[in-house]
């Protein structure tokens, strides 16, 4: 996988071998093939994801959030 296809700090969805997961990309380590990922959530610590686990990287792009209130 090429490096110059991230951009750093921008939002991805992350194809692994169980689950997708939504992160933001912040740092790669080519010689290792590693990215780092982050949530906006501080609560949870930042991580490393080795490329060999990967099957797509998408880039977000954008949402439509809405909210539904809760029935009465």
């Amino acid at each position: 996988m090429c490096f110059q296809f991230f951009n750093l700090n921008r939002i991805y969805i992350i194809v692994l071998e169980h689950k997708i997961i939504f992160r933001r990309i912040t740092a790669f380590d080519e010689e290792n093939k590693l990215i780092r990922v982050s949530m906006d959530n501080y609560a949870y610590p930042d991580y490393d994801i080795s490329l060999e686990n990967v099957f797509e990287i998408w880039e977000f792009e954008s949402a439509l959030k809405t909210r539904f209130p809760m029935p009465k």
